[in-house]
């Protein structure tokens, strides 16, 4: 068989499949009768030398190319991208990832299973990163889908470096959004404990302080803290309490209201339901079981 044959061939089988789709040709050897194995090898070493190129890609046999000798199997690179992502440094992990795209680019006679399973292990290990540091898990659904699902089998090296740059993409975003609910909620906790001998302490006050809506400060709040706003203003108020009372100058109800309770029976009860002790009990006792 001709190479015009079968490049007029490809060409035909193009037309025939259309734009957009997902394919590769690899050609083998032209042979004469008697050696198509041969043939058949070379075109499965091209298609080999598909999984690094994108989809529409003829291959053919390259004799004019040197084997190369050994192939570094990119184990230096691996561990220094897994060291990133252990420290959840996202720029960095980009930085390595892009040049480790670059190389797999350059040379092109490696094993496509063993690249796949390298980017499994860096997908793998941004999971629990993520995990460990509550990353909201429904933002990383989509990639976990992909390994969950078999994805990573069909996809391509270019396929994969796009998957491991959007990922970085959504944790960076995440990341970014933790920052500024840290901030907000360090903001909250200061306004608190700023304010928490105001009898007439409300939500409102702290929404207006931050800028934000009611409802949102309290969802941010509690996800971030596992506690409301108001659980967190009656914790400072105890805690203060439990200073004042050790110092017997004052009343009970000197206490009450420096802590922001106008009812001293109120603060009684819910001082006691906080420490298992009435405020009496507590100062007699100075606190030295507590």
């Amino acid at each position: 068989v001709s190479a015009q044959f079968l490049r007029l061939a490809e060409e035909r089988l193009c037309m025939e499949i259309g734009e957009g789709k997902e394919w590769y040709l690899a050609v083998g050897d032209t042979v004469t009768v008697g050696r198509s194995y041969q043939s058949y090898q070379a075109a499965v070493v091209g298609m080999q030398t598909c999984f690094f190129e994108p989809y529409g890609y003829v291959a053919y046999p390259k004799k004019d190319e040197a084997d190369g000798g050994a192939v570094d199997d990119c184990a230096k690179e691996r561990q220094e991208i897994l060291n990133a992502i252990t420290r959840f440094s996202v720029d960095e992990c980009r930085e390595l990832e892009a040049s480790l795209f670059r190389k797999l680019l350059r040379q092109k006679n490696r094993i496509s299973g063993k690249i796949r399973g390298m980017y499994c292990d860096f997908f793998e290990a941004v999971f629990h990163e993520a995990e460990s540091r509550q990353i909201p898990s429904g933002d990383l659904d989509e990639y976990r889908q992909i390994i969950r699902k078999g994805e990573v089998d069909r996809q391509n090296c270019l396929e994969l470096h796009e998957t491991f740059i959007r990922l970085m993409q959504c944790l960076d975003s995440r990341m970014q959004e933790q920052k500024g609910e840290a901030s907000l909620i360090l903001m909250i906790k200061k306004y608190v404990e700023d304010h928490y001998d105001n009898p007439q302490f409300s939500l409102l006050e702290v929404s207006d302080h931050v800028h934000l809506s009611v409802s949102y400060i309290c969802v941010a709040f509690k996800q971030r803290t596992g506690m409301t706003i108001n659980q967190y203003l009656t914790q400072v108020r105890m805690e203060q309490a439990k200073k004042y009372l050790k110092n017997t100058r004052y009343s009970l109800t000197e206490v009450s209201r420096m802590v922001g309770y106008q009812d001293s029976s109120y603060f009684g009860r819910i001082f006691k339901k906080t420490y298992q002790l009435t405020p009496i009990e507590y100062r007699e006792r100075k606190g030295t079981d507590t």
